[in-house]
């Protein structure tokens, strides 16, 4: 019985055929990626020569890229001869690689995990609370700190949120948070009054415009009153005796000092 063997070819599959080219994406990026170019040019240090001809010589290409693209998208929709447009397309390929351009605008990354607000039950409070528990201290300390203007008139002259013989912390010489350390000592420690003070100034219009230093002032509560008429958030401060003190919010124990009591804040 004679065998029957089939014939095959030795040549190597054709590669697949690329997809046609999107113009109209490709030019959209290569503007989006031009733009970026520009905004990272002006920002470039005078002094990082290389850096500057690499980012110009990028601007010139994608310049190109955009006219190629543009020129290609309307010479396609008017009567041309395909070899002229397969070459055109073939260019526009090549320097769109080379740049890293795609037709298609990049896919943005996958967002990080869904942040959980921290749900406080009851009534509205006027203030956030923070514990001031330094290591140290034998005990812990409540701060309120007041959330806006009205805020700060309730928690600073409302009975039910502090005592006359509590102490009282601002910002001097800027609007920002009332500061109410429940404790009804005569004396503050030293690491309490950082705590407190640290929380008033960064809670202060200073503290958020990026002044690093700043004074605050340290009070009793009895000390401050709410003139008659006074717009919200306004009080003077009495003949008692009135304490500054100096926070530097770009020290790093003042920073770390933050964090620690923002672990602790409810409200």
């Amino acid at each position: 019985m004679k065998r029957k063997f089939s014939s095959f070819s030795s040549d190597p599959p054709s590669p697949p055929t690329p997809p046609p080219l999107n113009l109209k994406g490709l030019r959209t990026e290569a503007q989006r990626q031009l733009d970026r170019t520009h905004k990272k040019l002006f920002k470039a240090s005078p002094s990082n020569l290389e850096k500057i001809s690499e980012l110009q010589l990028r601007l010139k290409q994608l310049t190109e890229l955009v006219a190629l693209a543009s020129s290609s998208s309307s010479s396609s929709s008017s009567s041309s001869s395909s070899s002229s447009s397969s070459s055109s397309s073939i260019d526009i390929q090549t320097l769109a690689t080379s740049l890293g351009v795609t037709d298609q605008p990049p896919v943005p990354p996958p967002r990080g995990p869904k942040r959980i607000k921290q749900v406080v039950t009851g009534p509205r409070r006027p203030f956030r609370e923070y514990v001031s528990n330094s290591s140290g201290e034998s005990v812990s300390l409540s701060i309120y700190v007041g959330k806006r203007a009205e805020d700060n008139d309730e928690l600073s002259t409302n009975s039910k949120y502090r005592s006359g013989r509590d102490w009282w912390l601002h910002a001097v010489g800027s609007p920002g948070s009332h500061v109410v350390v429940r404790c009804e000592d005569s004396e503050l420690s030293d690491e309490v009054c950082l705590d407190a003070a640290s929380l008033a100034a960064r809670h202060s219009k200073l503290g958020t415009s990026g002044t690093n230093v700043i004074k605050v002032s340290l009070t009793k509560v009895s000390n401050v009153s709410k003139p008659t008429g006074a717009k919200p958030g306004l009080v003077y401060l009495g003949s008692q005796t009135v304490r500054t003190i100096r926070v530097d919010l770009s020290n790093s124990n003042t920073l770390e000092r933050l964090e620690r009591l923002d672990s602790t804040v409810v409200g």
